[in-house]
């Protein structure tokens, strides 16, 4: 199986990530980068032309999670969402306007009001297959439990502790292993 991996806000993909390297231990790996002060409909776009739309499983982390979602319900593919900002037009408010520093390449930003705006809406059940949702309770970044709550129904394991990096990776392949096994059981993969 092929994982693609989709990273958070103000970040890029890092083939060094701790997240990356646990799932090469169960697939391929690739990853996208897309500029995550874009507008909802830019970003959709740089999505669309870089992820593959056969035999792929999407993985993403934070505002990554959301495009995983996003993206999975768009073009038909399961999904893997670890600590996802749910609603990305309001956990982004609190960036709007501040100076930031990408965690990966150092580039500076600046993220706008018209950006996070442009998100309409966030994770839904509107989806032919729910995504695989993975929490670290000790998420600083994120409500862990107001997420747990909003997608109560969604296949979904829970960790006490942890942090928004998500310290529980090693932990979440055998679960990723499950729910795309039962992805393909269902023929919901190309594998």
């Amino acid at each position: 199986m092929k994982y693609v991996y989709i990273h958070g806000f103000n970040s890029a993909y890092d083939p060094a990530s701790v997240k990356v390297q646990a799932l090469r231990k169960i697939g391929e790996v690739e990853g996208v980068t897309y500029d995550t002060f874009n507008a909802y409909p830019r970003i959709f776009e740089e999505l669309s032309e870089q992820i593959p739309i056969n035999d792929v499983v999407l993985v993403g982390t934070s505002l990554g999670g959301f495009w995983a979602a996003e993206m999975a319900r768009h073009l038909g593919m399961p999904s893997v969402i670890i600590n996802p900002a749910i609603a990305p037009r309001e956990s982004l408010r609190q960036y709007v306007g501040e100076p930031a520093v990408n965690y990966v390449t150092g580039e500076p930003n600046t993220l706008s009001m018209e950006s996070v705006n442009s998100y309409e809406r966030g994770i839904t059940r509107d989806t032919f297959l729910l995504p695989l949702v993975l929490l670290d309770m000790g998420d600083e970044v994120i409500d862990a439990d107001a997420t747990r709550r909003a997608l109560e129904g969604f296949p979904m394991v829970c960790w006490d502790g942890g942090s928004h990096r998500f310290e529980h990776m090693d932990e979440a392949i055998r679960e990723i292993e499950v729910y795309v096994n039962h992805c393909s059981l269902m023929g919901l993969t190309n594998d």
